[in-house]
């Protein structure tokens, strides 16, 4: 697997906040300040609770290599802000794992 995503990192961050277009705005003005490579992606979720097709996308990622298809077949949920090649596909597979950190942190063998 050419592209599988290895020793990266995919970070989730949550917030509150009644203005969320300034927030995001200040984050992605941040990330691109102070990020050290020309991959980073940066995906936005908007809600509490991520929906089945975006949770199946992050084990998706986890298990294997995913394509650019796969990562379209979930924009109606995300908003795509940094478009690194590969790391936003990372970045949108982080999202789901906000809150679920055991399962973040398990190690899958990429096979199926």
């Amino acid at each position: 697997m050419p592209y599988r995503t290895k020793n990266c990192v995919g970070v989730a961050c949550e917030f509150a906040t009644s203005e969320p277009e300034r927030l995001v705005a200040a984050f992605e003005e941040l990330l691109r300040k102070y990020t050290l490579s020309d991959e980073t992606g940066m995906a936005v979720f908007r809600g509490f609770s991520p929906p089945a097709p975006l949770m199946d996308y992050g084990w998706k990622v986890k298990h294997g290599e995913v394509t650019r298809d796969d990562l379209d077949a979930i924009s109606e949920h995300i908003e795509c802000r940094l478009n690194g090649r590969g790391g936003i596909i990372g970045a949108a597979a982080a999202i789901p794992f906000a809150t679920r950190y055991h399962e973040a942190l398990s190690i899958c063998t990429g096979e199926p």
